[in-house]
């Protein structure tokens, strides 16, 4: 376990030590549902910068996001930190089950060709669910073969599976138990029978607590955001994405994808687990313990590709909850072909194939990904979030409208979008607006009232393919103070005198002397909670701002009859009677 564990993170050490690339759509929207629970507490289920709802269930987010809760700030290390823990899971499930049925040096080397391939590689550097969900469906099928074999324990099952499909799909249900289907082809192996009414039992237990979890989380997120959750996750995702025509196919359209993908993406240990596979057929292990848990393995890995060959919607990386079984008939064959040699050759021959793959990890997510527009494009707005943090500090007011959500992961912020017409206003008006943008040029297409000239503060480089990111500003220099305006999606916010301290979905932060306009500009009613930070106190005001209300707060020096060097505070008020108390 220890040398399978330092493996796993020498590994995940060369993944995420290589520059990153967040121009990944999943990882840019795995990014924001993470931040958006840790800023505007959508903990239950979350949205992305545009305010879609989220397409995938919640387990990778609360991991991603209890991970960054330590150290106050997103970053790669613990948005990766799931899919580090998953992937040398996976591989820590094959070692055991490995060695204990197919001898040690199998069981080691089925966990070493899982880390060391160009799946496990990937995977373990994600961040976004597809590096976690091996792990849980490796669990599940793992949980079903000692069920089946014990006659007891199938809570598990459903409790690893239930798990999986919280982690993105009830993939489990159908690749988890994939392998029982070895019952039917051995029944001379079967386990002695238990009592039928303790297994139906322990399944009725099991299912209840399968729905609890799954249909009980999906509920209460309905229940706080209303239909568009069952219809983005339920109608959308799990049957648009698998069984629906996607894109005029139909099921079974391409059933050839994910044996081709299977082949092409973990060669060439997908070669040696098909010479692996053939033999267990050809020539079954004579022990009845062996023989049990090969034709398991065999059967999780053939039966457990057909639910993918009948998706209309096949991506490479959906495949990876069936490498690892094949990971495990790789090492198994490995294992046979180095068996003639002598120890010490055994030793060498590992050391280097280790050395080699490591090396050729390092290559391809260190000094080729560098060549990747995309990673050359996510290292730029690095640099301009760092730029702009060392200009103005964190938590500038800035307006988003189109922008990569990879600016404010560097920014550690979550604000909503904005819409071109609003960011045309904010140029246009008297107070000083910073809008990020990536089509510029659609903002000639809403009349901007002000007729400002606008500056273009700060940009990425030109890429091919890639769009540049602006900072548009009616300022010729980036300024702090003053009368700033902003928006964060339909929530209009000017300040006068106050310092920015904080601004996130409906959640804002202020100090000084000055007041603050809100604006809902949207056709529901918003909540908007201010922390207002006075020269001896902390005030928190909150208010519903119905849909074309403007409401303000204020706070000023102190006036004659109060204590020296105080400063008074007002809860939200008409626009025009928030103005400053001049004391």
């Amino acid at each position: 376990m220890v040398m399978v564990t330092l493996l796993g993170l020498i590994v995940a050490a060369i993944r995420i030590g290589g520059p990153p690339d967040l121009m990944d759509n999943e990882q840019q929207l795995q990014s924001a549902y993470v931040m958006d629970a840790l800023q505007n507490g959508h903990w239950l289920c979350q949205r992305d910068e545009t305010g879609s709802i989220e397409s995938k269930p919640p387990v990778y987010t609360w991991l991603a996001a209890l991970a960054t809760l330590p150290v106050g700030k997103i970053n790669r290390l613990s948005m990766c930190l799931p899919s580090v823990l998953g992937t040398i899971g996976v591989a820590l499930l094959l070692q055991r089950f490995g060695a204990k049925y197919f001898g040690a040096e199998a069981g080691f080397l089925g966990a070493a060709v899982y880390l060391l391939s160009y799946c496990g590689g990937r995977q373990i550097g994600m961040e976004r669910m597809d590096g976690l969900l091996p792990f849980t469906t490796t669990l599940t099928a793992l949980a079903a073969f000692v069920a089946w074999r014990r006659g007891r324990g199938w809570i598990w099952f459903w409790l690893a599976a239930a798990i999986s499909t919280l982690t993105k799909s009830p993939v489990a249900l159908f690749v988890g138990p994939a392998g029982l289907v070895a019952m039917f082809w051995e029944p001379q192996f079967a386990p002695t029978s238990r009592r039928r009414g303790r297994l139906w039992a322990e399944h009725a237990s099991g299912v209840l607590l399968f729905l609890l979890l799954t249909v009980g989380w999906l509920a209460a997120s309905c229940a706080v955001m209303g239909r568009p959750v069952f219809q983005k996750l339920i109608i959308d995702e799990l049957f648009g994405q698998s069984l629906h025509a996607h894109k005029g196919r139909f099921p079974g359209e391409l059933f050839f994808a994910p044996p081709f993908y299977l082949l092409t993406r973990f060669l060439p240990w997908s070669l040696l687990a098909g010479v692996n596979l053939w033999r267990s057929w050809r020539h079954p292990a004579e022990e009845a313990k062996q023989h049990v848990f090969q034709r398991f393995v065999a059967c999780w890995l053939v039966i457990g590709l057909i639910p993918f060959c009948i998706f209309t919607h096949m991506r490479a990386d959906l495949i990876a909850p069936i490498i690892p079984p094949a990971a495990l008939l790789a090492g198994r064959e490995v294992a046979r072909l180095i068996q003639a040699c002598a120890d010490r050759w055994r030793a060498a021959i590992l050391t280097s194939a280790v050395m080699l793959a490591l090396l050729a990890l390092a290559y391809k997510y260190d000094y080729a990904a560098r060549n990747n527009t995309d990673v050359a494009m996510t290292l730029a707005i690095r640099n301009l979030a760092g730029s702009l943090q060392q200009k103005v500090g964190p938590d500038f007011p800035l307006t988003h409208v189109d922008d990569p959500y990879a600016l404010q992961y560097y920014l550690n912020t979550m604000r909503p979008d904005a819409s071109y017409a609003t960011a045309a206003r904010l140029l246009g008006g008297d107070a000083a607006a910073y809008v990020v943008v990536c089509q510029p040029e659609l903002l000639k297409l809403h009349d901007s009232p002000g007729g400002n000239r606008v500056y273009d503060l700060a940009r990425t480089p030109s890429l091919q393919k890639q769009p540049r990111t602006h900072i548009l500003s009616n300022r010729p220099t980036f300024q702090v103070g003053g009368s700033m305006a902003m928006a964060v999606g339909e929530l209009q916010i000017r300040t006068d005198g106050l310092r920015w301290l904080h601004a996130a979905e409906r959640d804002f932060t202020f100090a000084g002397i000055g007041s603050a306009t809100f604006t809902n500009t949207s056709k529901i009613p918003l909540e908007v909670r201010v922390v207002l930070e006075t020269a001896d106190r902390t005030e928190r005001l909150a208010c519903i701002l119905q849909p074309g209300e403007v409401r303000g707060i204020a706070s000023g020096p102190a006036s004659e009859g109060r204590a020296n060097g105080t400063a008074t505070t007002a809860s939200f008020r008409p626009a025009t009677e928030a103005k400053a108390d001049p004391g």
